[in-house]
């Protein structure tokens, strides 16, 4: 008879869903167990949804703790969990086909679990808590964003990033860029309200098209930005395809303010909108060629 309890005790846990246990008990978390549940017992269009055929997904502001179960979405492209409490990424960071992935205003201190999403084309994880180091290792990956985090340092591995367009790392205490980067396609870069003074490992990424470094109060000097061409009486910007700059003209000193006033005059190579203001290089006049008599 104690068996026979046993049994029907264990019963109503087991709620079948077609003669299988219900997929959405593979979720761990109990809110993100009610969307799905949801999602699955509705069909969409007629027709009956599973766990491996769901390509999209978005669970914002939903009190998600876990995501345990998720590596079940084996179809899944698109996925976002942001302004949530989700520390451990670990279930989903492997999913084979996951293109998109917000998971920006959540408690995530760990960088490195991202390393490894070969798979990746947008990553969102600003407002979190990531410490010290990002590591930026990717093969798919056009845009990152970092802003709003505790990251001190920026580096890239060898044979990674060639795809990478943006990055904004904005409002984070960085210090520096290792002198290894490699971003061979970057055309955005974002380090608003941080602590870099020195711009010259982006130096490399001759694609970049916008610099954003506003309130940076460690950046003085702008003299290795824009070298002076002696020849054409010109500054030259080591960016070549650079269209827009951000920066915050009051940290910087005497000799970089002067170079600013030329560039705002005209004295630069090509044209450029520096803090709104779009400039073009002055037109010099052509030397009078010689009268032959």
């Amino acid at each position: 008879m104690r068996w026979i309890l046993t049994i029907a005790f264990l019963l109503p846990s087991l709620v079948t869903f077609g003669g299988k246990k219900s997929p959405w008990k593979v979720f761990s978390d109990e809110n993100a167990r009610a969307v799905f549940k949801k999602m699955l017992t509705q069909p969409s269009g007629g027709k009956k949804v599973t766990l491996d055929r769901i390509e999209t997904v978005q669970i914002d502001r939903a009190h998600i703790k876990s995501t345990e179960g998720f590596e079940n979405l084996t179809a899944l492209k698109t996925l976002s969990l942001s302004y949530n409490f989700i520390r451990d990424v670990s279930p989903i960071v492997s999913l084979p086909n996951l293109r998109r992935l917000d998971l920006s205003c959540n408690d995530i201190t760990n960088g490195t679990a991202f390393m490894n999403c070969d798979t990746l084309e947008l990553l969102d994880v600003s407002h979190n808590h990531i410490k010290y180091t990002f590591t930026c290792a990717f093969r798919n990956l056009r845009n990152l964003n970092l802003s709003t985090n505790y990251i001190e340092q920026l580096q890239t591995r060898e044979q990674c990033n060639h795809l990478l367009e943006a990055i904004d790392i904005s409002d984070n205490p960085l210090t520096s860029l290792l002198p290894t980067l490699t971003f061979p396609s970057l055309k955005v870069f974002l380090a608003n309200k941080t602590f870099l003074k020195d711009l010259s490992p982006l130096f490399v990424c001759k694609t970049l098209e916008t610099l954003e470094v506003e309130y940076c109060p460690n950046l003085r000097s702008i003299e290795k930005l824009f070298p002076y061409n002696k020849i054409t009486e010109t500054y030259m910007c080591v960016f070549p395809k650079l269209k827009k700059l951000s920066i915050s003209e009051t940290f910087l000193n005497e000799k970089s303010k002067e170079i600013l006033r030329n560039i705002y005059d005209g004295a630069l190579e090509q044209p450029i909108t520096i803090n709104g203001k779009t400039i073009q290089p002055k037109c010099k006049p052509e030397p009078k060629k010689a009268i032959k008599f």
